[in-house]
């Protein structure tokens, strides 16, 4: 390929990579992606070179123009309280588009880089899921060519470019012949070795980097730096909910959470409680204002639920949390601020535990929801849950509410007046005869769950109210209809009922060894509050109606990748001293683990290690050389004789030696075909020959072509035979005599 076209090729995969972190974030306007993305495809195939229009004043003033107007209008978005990163974002891919389809010389093509490199890191704080990591990648290598080419061709061309002289006797100006087309045509330049070897230093230094990031002690400075997961916002939650909103999600493969669980796979489905709803009407619910939110009491760095929180001790909560289930979640951006927690929650360890500095503080809600300061990025943390089966025999032993209970549960019996009539007689037609709230409750979801079909294909017949619709015309619908019916229902007949959104089940990974949660996760039940044993789940959807795992090839590749992805939240984006020092705990008991028992401890394995770190070291030196030998070994190709590169010095050094001697000694800063175009104009004989040996070491020299020996020492041989323009020169050195240094370049 040839030099000028691989320049071109890799300026724009390094400059396209760039802007794919960006566009992938999802930030960017979708008419400026699209938009961008045709500009740059557009000005690879356009060469400004070639069209004179792009010399005229128009031109040049109307992309000027533009962008003074773009800048105009992005501070006044930026006076109008938008967000700057996005501001930035934008007028970065007008910036780099009239870059593009302006460029001329080398200063433009690194202006172009140099926005590439913004671009890049507006990348790393809007987009840095897995994609970032390859795209980060392959512009460290894209990057790297991109950086070496532009060099060589910035000394290529102040060497080659057209040197005006000055008139001479009269005479218009002199200029010298232009070699750096050629040269920038020539596909000896540059090649595959030179690419292959240029990739191995910048993979070689990339891993380099890793390691010591890795190793390199995490320490929390008190900054809140926005460098966490951003996804794309997941909806499913907000302060209300439309009856027939859950099926328009239903299929939606996105990830909500992940979730680690040390004890490993769990044995039946988790509920991961988000959001609770008290009010009703028409097929709504909403949350009340005038509930007081529950207790949440502190000790150290966990927060307690509960009215007995308050008089926490360390025994106590110990106590507790023995036996419970201990999950660290990895929570992607929702619509609204709410830590997704196991049901039963027993304790919590939010994020600005982990994280010193982080601005990141939690407060309760009314129906145990656990809800934090807004924030889009992904997040982290801890919970400790009791998730064992409650008793049966316990709940059935719940008596009804007594008259006098606590007003607190009055918003959970509240019945509006637009529920039918033939929905309120259903609920005490089925309940009658039946003895406490859990015999009411478990007879409501066996006469759902036997009457009724799961679909999220829904069909509405807006003259009726949605649950009467549901319960008495259509009788099909999914989660939320079973739910909401249920809910009402039991509030009929006396039971205090709460609306739950969140999370069911989800996918265990098998490679990464953690639960998967995905939007089509999504899930709505009930809360009955029954006496001695406060707040119940019941589910009363049919259990048709919960997605298959998927099988085959594409679950596992598809498992794979998340792994992957998980991983690179885990240990780069929010790689912390806490994740450090569990990896080195982790290695510590893999070694304890596969140590010899008779007494030898860990000496014979940090034997072993020793070993291990020290062929580490050996692949990387290794890795170095083999990409110095490639780069030397392509270097040596492209020339074709490299070998032969000290005698042609030499011999050159002998002619400027001889030229000195007749009087023309190089100037400073003076190219060799300088140097001859200055001695023509003197008229001296000399100049001829040695213009053409200028030629023929610049063609070998630069230009990748073979040196053929016998014909430089013709020339030369030549050039020290000229006769001296005056006679009283002598001592003239010989073919073969060692002249004093001299300076080639």
């Amino acid at each position: 390929m040839r030099f000028a076209a691989t320049h071109k090729a890799v300026s724009y995969l390094m400059v396209s990579t760039a802007f794919s972190v960006l566009a992938l974030s999802g930030e960017l306007p979708p008419e400026l992606t699209v938009l961008t993305t045709v500009g740059i495809v557009g000005s690879y195939f356009f060469e400004p070179q070639r069209h004179s229009f792009m010399n005229h004043r128009l031109y040049r003033h109307g992309w000027n123009l533009a962008l003074v107007v773009l800048l105009g209008l992005s501070i006044l978005s930026y006076l109008r309280a938008e967000p700057l990163l996005g501001i930035g974002s934008r007028f970065l891919c007008c910036l780099l588009l009239a870059k593009l389809w302006n460029r001329k010389t080398n200063h433009d093509y690194l202006h172009a880089y140099i926005i590439s490199f913004f671009m890049l890191v507006a990348g790393s704080i809007l987009n840095n899921n897995l994609i970032y990591a390859i795209c980060f990648i392959g512009y460290v290598v894209f990057a790297t060519w991109a950086l070496t080419l532009l060099h060589l061709r910035r000394e290529m061309e102040e060497n080659y470019l057209l040197k005006h002289l000055p008139a001479r006797d009269g005479r218009g100006a002199e200029s010298e012949r232009v070699e750096v087309e050629r040269i920038l045509n020539s596909r000896r330049v540059v090649g595959t070795p030179f690419l292959l070897g240029t990739s191995l230093i910048s993979l070689a230094i990339f891993a380099s980097s890793a390691v010591i990031f890795l190793l390199m002690p995490r320490i929390g400075i008190g900054l809140d730096i926005p460098l966490q997961r951003h996804g794309v916002q997941t909806s499913g939650f907000s302060d209300r909910i439309q009856l027939g909103g859950h099926g328009r999600i239903r299929d939606n493969p996105q990830v909500a959470l992940r979730v680690e669980l040390p004890a490993g796979r769990p044995s039946h489905p988790l509920y991961f409680r988000g959001v609770t709803f008290d009010r009703y009407d028409r097929g709504q619910w909403s949350r009340s204002k005038k509930l007081p939110p529950q207790p949440l009491g502190r000790y150290m760095n966990y927060y307690v639920p509960g009215e007995e929180s308050t008089a926490l001790s360390w025994p106590k909560l110990e106590r507790r949390l023995s036996g419970a289930l201990r999950a660290e979640v990895y929570l992607e951006p929702l619509d609204v601020p709410v830590l997704l927690v196991p049901v039963r929650l027993l304790a919590i360890v939010p994020p600005e535990a982990l994280v010193p500095g982080a601005a990141m503080h939690i407060h309760p809600g009314p129906g145990g929801e656990i809800f934090l300061a807004e924030r889009r990025a992904g997040i982290r943390y801890t919970t400790y849950s009791d998730v064992s089966m409650p008793d049966a025999i316990q709940l059935a032993q719940a008596p009804d509410l007594p008259p006098d209970h606590d007003e607190d549960l009055d918003p959970y019996l509240d019945v509006p007046q637009t529920l039918p009539a033939r929905v309120r007689q259903l609920a005490v037609d089925l309940t009658r005869g039946a003895r406490g709230p859990y015999e009411k409750i478990t007879t409501l979801i066996q006469y759902l769950q036997r009457n009724y079909t799961y679909t999220t294909t829904l069909q509405r017949d807006d003259r009726y109210e949605p649950l009467e619709d549901f319960l008495f015309v259509q009788k099909r619908g999914h989660c939320e209809y079973f739910a909401s019916a249920l809910a009402m229902m039991l509030r009929v007949v006396g039971v205090p009922t709460r609306s739950v959104n969140g999370y069911l089940g989800g996918e265990w990974n098998e490679y990464g060894r953690y639960l998967v949660v995905r939007q089509q996760n999504a899930h709505a039940w009930i809360e009955a509050y029954l006496e001695g044993n406060g707040w119940v789940t019941f589910d009363p959807t049919p259990p048709s109606a919960f997605p298959l795992l998927e099988e085959g090839v594409w679950a596992h590749l598809r498992q794979l990748i998340d792994t992957l992805e998980m991983s690179w939240f885990k240990y780069v984006i929010e790689y912390d001293l806490r994740t450090q020092v569990q990896m080195a705990e982790g290695a510590i008991r893999w070694v304890q683990k596969h140590q010899q028992r008779r007494g030898l401890g860990l000496r014979p394995h940090l034997h072993r290690l020793k070993y291990l770190a020290g062929g580490l070291l050996i692949m990387v030196a290794l890795g170095f050389l083999s990409a110095w030998m490639v780069l030397r070994w392509g270097g040596s190709r492209r020339r074709g004789t490299m070998p032969h590169r000290p005698k042609a010095d030499r011999l050159l050094r002998q002619a400027l030696a001889f030229l000195e001697r007749r009087g023309h000694r190089q100037r400073p800063a003076e190219t060799l075909r300088q140097l001859a175009t200055r001695i023509g104009a003197a008229g001296d004989p000399a100049a001829e020959p040695f213009a053409r040996l200028v030629d023929r070491y610049y063609a070998y020299r630069f230009g990748g072509e073979p040196v053929d020996m016998a014909e430089f020492r013709s020339l030369t041989r030549s050039l020290l035979e000229t006769p001296p323009a005056d006679s009283s020169k002598k001592n003239e050195p010989t073919l073969g005599e060692e002249p004093p240094s001299h300076a080639v370049a």
